[in-house]
C-alpha cells in the first residue's frame, strides 16, 4: 500500500483522488474488521450502528472536509418530515426538499460537485417512498415503520457505500446490520451457497 501511494504521488495524482482511493481501501479493511470483531447478532445492532456512523463520518470527512456537514443539513429536515408528516405527504416533501437543496447548492456553487449529495438525495427519497409504498413493495424491500434517527444516520453514513454506492434499500441495510441476510435467500440451493460462503 505504501509503495502504491508513493507511486501515485510521483505521478501527480491529485490529493482528492488519493484520499478517495485510500478511503475506499480503508472501507474494505473496516468491513473485514466489522465482520470479525462485531459479528451480526441482535445484541450487537446498537454497536454496529455506532461503528457505521463513526467510521463512515470519518471517511467522508477525510475525503470532503467540512462539506460533510451538508449531509446532516439534508438528513435532519428529511427525517423530521418522515416523522411528522403522513407517509403520503412525506415522500414528496423529502424528494422536493432534497432536490431543492442539491439544486441550490449547485446554483450558488456552495458545494463542489464531487460531494455525494446526489447519493443522499436518492437514499433519503427512497426511504420516504418506501414508507408510503410499504404495502405495494415485495416483502424484502418494504419499510414497515418510520426509521429511528440512529438507523437513518447509520444508513446514510454507512462506510461500505458512503463514497459512491452501491445503493441499497433501507430494509436490506437493516438485514445486514441485524445479521438477517439469510432471510433474503429464497431457494434451498441459494441458502446452501449462502451458508457455505458464511463459513469461509
Amino acid at each position: 500500500l505504501f509503495l502504491l501511494i508513493r507511486y501515485l504521488l510521483k505521478t501527480h495524482i491529485y490529493t482528492k483522488k488519493l484520499n478517495f482511493f485510500i478511503c475506499q481501501i480503508l472501507s474494505i479493511v473496516f468491513g473485514f474488521l466489522l465482520r470479525a470483531y462485531c459479528p451480526p447478532r441482535n445484541t450487537n445492532t446498537f454497536k454496529r450502528h455506532i461503528i457505521e456512523i463513526s467510521v463512515g463520518f470519518t471517511l467522508i470527512y477525510l475525503c470532503y472536509g467540512s462539506q460533510v456537514s451538508h449531509l446532516l443539513y439534508q438528513a435532519i429536515p428529511s427525517y423530521l418530515m418522515m416523522v411528522l408528516l403522513p407517509p403520503h405527504l412525506a415522500q414528496y416533501g423529502v424528494l422536493l426538499f432534497t432536490m431543492a437543496y442539491l439544486s441550490g447548492a449547485h446554483i450558488t456553487r456552495m458545494l463542489s460537485t464531487d460531494l455525494r449529495n446526489s447519493v443522499v438525495d436518492v437514499t433519503l427519497s427512497s426511504i420516504a417512498f418506501n414508507l408510503y409504498d410499504g404495502d405495494i413493495l415485495k416483502r424484502g424491500q418494504k419499510t414497515a415503520e418510520r426509521p429511528r434517527l440512529l438507523h437513518l444516520l447509520s444508513y446514510l453514513l454507512c462506510y461500505q457505500n458512503s463514497m459512491v454506492g452501491p445503493f441499497v434499500f433501507f430494509s436490506d441495510y437493516l438485514c445486514f446490520i441485524e445479521g438477517r441476510e439469510e432471510d433474503q435467500v429464497t431457494t434451498e440451493e441459494d441458502r446452501d451457497l449462502f451458508v457455505s460462503i458464511q463459513c469461509l
